[in-house]
């Protein structure tokens, strides 16, 4: 005898295993961190996502992250003069926008 197994969810319910949507209090939440000035590691390591996640979703809401401590430099940052994040040449601003 043959056995399957179907999994029903309600309907527009995707299942996922790693489901970790957006909802609308994180993106207030990214907007008013922003304002405040953290930085894109502070702002990700209190929504509890990557970097990437956190300037992706900034990104689609216009709002500008700073990736290091204003007055920050390359050299007091450990890039040793290369400019932007990570020496990739990527600067983010650190002024959310309403």
């Amino acid at each position: 005898m043959s056995s399957s197994c179907f999994l029903v969810l309600p309907a527009g319910k995707k299942s996922s295993v790693y489901s970790n949507a957006w909802t609308l209090a994180d993106i207030r939440l990214l907007r008013e961190l922003a304002r405040q000035g953290l930085t894109l590691g502070s702002i990700a390591r209190r929504l509890r996502r990557s970097e990437s996640a956190v300037r992706n979703k900034a990104t689609m809401h216009g709002v500008s992250v700073q990736a290091r401590p204003q007055g920050a430099t390359a050299e007091s940052a450990g890039q040793s003069g290369a400019p932007g994040v990570a020496g990739k040449g990527i600067d983010i601003d650190v002024r959310a926008t309403d």
